[in-house]
């Protein structure tokens, strides 16, 4: 088992009348499918289709939902959140300093030790099985208690991007961001395909009907050990640039 905390997680209260009507036509995925306890991802788009911000949303109750994002800043987060707000009766706390989220990589037993205590997302952010938790800050020991009950390994920042990029997993804001079309990944676990509209959505149907985007994010394999090359293009044998390096470990 392997653990990271992410320290700079910013976490927002959504709560009012139109809370849930608000992030169902913010966001990509459909929050009627979210069950209690279990959280779900969701991306808020530019009308281009492009990423503004990738988020886990949890339920409290039917008026009240957690925003959780990896990293900051809040105050972008929020405009990015809220662009679209107009008469919607929706407020908006930055509930940081209250929560703490972790992700665990681990097998399925000793995960269900996680799920049962605390919200949870299914999330394979280092190729393998795992859940992000989002943990109240008065029971963050018992979860180190979990942690180190099954000799769980912290990993630090720098070690997790390595595996992360190892493993081919993007994230945002490193490899996806708003110069990235969300169809440009994965968007199975991102994207409701059948629920009302959304910022971006016609594009991101349009790219669906046509079965491919412009361009996607891979991983690349390099059998010999190079320093940096993040930002270096990719060039095929005739010198034609195929991409650019988004990051490197």
């Amino acid at each position: 088992m392997k653990y990271r905390i992410f320290k700079d997680a910013v976490i927002f209260k959504v709560s009012g009348r139109d809370a849930a009507r608000y992030i169902n036509s913010r966001l990509t995925n459909d929050l009627n499918l979210l069950q209690d306890n279990k959280g779900q991802r969701s991306a808020a788009l530019s009308p281009q289709g492009k990423v503004e911000g990738v988020f886990e949303i949890f339920k409290i109750n039917a008026d009240e939902f957690l925003l959780v994002a990896d990293k900051g800043p809040a105050d972008r987060l929020l405009d990015v959140f809220l662009r679209f707000k107009v008469a919607d009766m929706v407020d908006v706390s930055d509930c940081s300093s209250d929560f703490v989220l972790v992700h665990i990589c681990a097998e399925t037993p000793q995960l269900e030790s996680f799920k049962s205590e605390f919200f949870y997302v299914p999330n394979r952010r280092l190729g393998a099985e795992g859940i992000d938790v989002v943990i109240p800050g008065s029971s963050y020991q018992d979860v180190l208690s979990l942690c180190c009950k099954y000799s769980a390994i912290e990993l630090s920042e720098e070690l997790f991007e390595s595996e992360r990029i190892i493993s081919g997993q993007p994230a945002f804001p490193i490899e996806i961001n708003s110069d990235t079309l969300l169809a440009a990944i994965d968007t199975e676990e991102l994207v409701s395909n059948s629920k009302g509209c959304y910022v971006g959505q016609e594009v991101i149907e349009k790219l669906s009907a046509r079965g491919k985007a412009p361009y996607c994010i891979k991983r690349l394999l390099i059998e010999k050990k190079v320093s940096d090359i993040t930002g270096q293009k990719v060039l095929d044998h005739k010198g034609a640039q195929l991409g650019v390096i988004l990051s490197s470990a």
